[in-house]
């Protein structure tokens, strides 16, 4: 049962990639406001971590687990 639910679920979102992927690729205007969209999240996110990053900084190393 619950692999029918994921096969449909699957299935859904292949179809809206699809109408996104056809909407943004014949329509300039919004394939640019989603680049805009996209460029103001990453700042956002790196500007964050780079305020918070005493916090988050100790967690990282180079060694493995």
């Amino acid at each position: 049962m619950w692999c029918f639910y994921k096969d449909q679920a699957n299935s859904i979102k292949k179809k809206i990639e699809d109408i996104v992927k056809n909407k943004i690729k014949d329509d300039k205007d919004l394939e640019d406001k989603v680049v805009e969209i996209s460029k103001n999240v990453l700042t956002q996110l790196f500007k964050a971590l780079w305020v918070k990053r005493a916090s988050w900084r100790e967690n990282i190393s180079n060694k493995n687990s």
